[in-house]
């Protein structure tokens, strides 16, 4: 029990005998207290703010990147329709039944499989091809053969002055057949 008694004695000696030291020590205690207090509350609000901008940004991502795959399905589409028709497909709307599970847009923009995906729509489906077409799809008129049951065209340089007198109304509404 003696070393406990030097002990607490040495503790009293150590303890400053100036209540000025300790005011001071306090004094400045108290500021950096204060500093590392403002320092956590800012840190905290910079934590919150960035937490909401990283929701916001990937809010943006995702609709950002629903509408890349819905302008790619759309190009592959647009693509498909465009391949299919000189391909010879007999109806736009058959279209809807191939399958675009092997298509698809790299990151180039280049369309991937479409030509293979189209072959093998044809090679299934033969009768849905074919140069079968009664009529022409932007006029419902009938699609020209190649007979030669229509008439030529009429040159309107090369008609003599009555003929073009007789005509006059008719050509000049853009019909020269």
């Amino acid at each position: 029990m003696t070393e406990e008694v030097k002990d607490v004695k040495s503790a009293e000696v150590k303890a400053p005998e100036d209540k000025s030291d300790v005011t001071k020590m306090s004094d400045a205690d108290i500021k950096w207290r204060e500093k590392y207090k403002l320092s956590k509350e800012e840190l905290e609000r910079t934590k919150l703010l960035s937490e909401k901008d990283k929701k916001e940004l990937q809010g943006k991502i995702e609709s950002a990147s629903k509408d890349l795959k819905m302008l790619e399905s759309k190009v592959i589409e647009a693509e498909l329709k465009a391949q299919a028709v000189a391909a010879g497909i007999k109806d736009i709307d058959f279209v809807k039944l191939i399958d675009l599970k092997d298509v698809k847009m790299n990151e180039a923009g280049v369309i991937e499989g479409i030509d293979k995906t189209l072959q093998d729509f044809k090679a299934r489906k033969p009768d849905l091809f074919g140069v079968d077409k009664k009529f022409s799809s932007s006029t419902n008129a009938p699609a020209s053969s190649g007979s030669s049951s229509n008439p030529a065209p009429v040159n309107a340089r090369n008609l003599s002055n009555d003929d073009w007198k007789k005509n006059r109304s008719r050509y000049m509404a853009g019909n020269f057949s």
